[in-house]
């Protein structure tokens, strides 16, 4: 059976996440405390009491994402655990490159904070998001780009019927309203800011010139970029891509496609929200032909992880 190891991003917080893994890996901990220390930020007490207001930020939760998944990533390898291949959604490629080997700890925590301050101006209390499920992606495209003046964009490409929309509040509430009049689906998505689109043309140049002089390594496990939706190995190119992709949608459904057509029948989502378990109900592939995992339940416990472990 082959696997991949799935990174969450934004959106997928939630007070007290990573609880039972800070509690029982010291190195988890060790983790947080450096990313702490990096930032400045008080991540672990955001993480554990809030507020949520908080939380929600990304010079915060860039950061935090990053170092809960690197504490998952060590503690499944302890386990004897590896994956064939390994995908990052957004925020989370932070952490798939971690675990490529492209780089180590320290420069994935200062990564993640340097994306997390880029983030920081852009942020706007008129952003929305949300997800459409339930209509073909090609006319969602179709009725967001008539609505390009509405200052609705198309975050995400998740799946064949499935697809994230970021913008304006007036202009995703018009599309929420005309997409639910279809049938459609529509969920709300947490974040800050109007991520994955034109607007953060200027973060993305931000970061590529604080990243040019990255010292990196070939990656030593198959890495995806979610910018590009395609395998990567050139780790330049990677870095190149992460700096690209705040600025451009999420190609996530190409990404479990080639995974499919791999042959990957196993996932597991290294990280909390269980936001790509969710993904994968809208995937090409029925639930009988695949095993989804998310190591983390609903309120940060580790039952999924031992359950994975057990039965590897």
């Amino acid at each position: 059976m082959l696997t991949a190891w799935t990174f969450p991003g934004q959106g997928s917080q939630s007070p007290g996440m990573g609880r039972q893994l800070l509690a029982e890996s010291s190195w988890a901990r060790e983790v947080l405390k450096q990313a702490e220390e990096l930032s400045g930020l008080p991540l672990n007490r955001i993480r554990s009491v809030g507020p949520y207001s908080e939380l929600r930020r990304p010079e915060v939760l860039e950061p935090l994402l990053t170092a809960i998944a690197i504490g998952y990533v060590d503690l499944l390898r302890s386990e004897g655990l590896n994956p064939d291949y390994l995908a990052g959604y957004s925020a989370g490629e932070v952490a798939a490159y971690y675990a490529a080997g492209i780089y180590g700890t320290e420069t994935a925590l200062a990564i993640a904070i340097e994306r997390g301050r880029c983030f920081a101006p852009f942020t706007t209390e008129q952003a929305r998001m949300i997800t459409v499920a339930g209509v073909p992606f090609h006319s969602i495209r179709e009725h967001v780009e008539a609505w390009i003046y509405q200052d609705v964009h198309i975050a995400a490409h998740n799946g064949p019927t499935h697809a994230t929309l970021v913008g304006e509040a007036h202009g995703i509430l018009q599309a929420e309203s005309f997409f639910r009049s279809l049938g459609a689906q529509v969920s709300p998505v947490d974040v800050a800011g109007k991520w994955h689109t034109p607007h953060l043309i200027e973060a993305t140049q931000l970061l590529l010139t604080k990243f040019q002089t990255l010292h990196l390594r070939a990656p030593r496990i198959p890495v995806f970029s979610s910018a590009s939706g395609t395998l990567r190995s050139d780790p330049n190119e990677l870095i190149v891509d992460l700096c690209r992709g705040v600025s451009q949608p999420v190609r996530w459904h190409p990404i479990l496609e080639q995974l499919f057509e791999s042959q990957v029948t196993r996932f597991v989502e290294c990280g909390s929200g269980r936001v790509l378990y969710g993904l994968m109900r809208h995937s090409s592939l029925t639930p009988e032909k695949y095993d989804s995992i998310c190591v983390e339940d609903r309120n940060g416990g580790l039952r999924p992880l031992k359950k994975l472990v057990r039965s590897a």
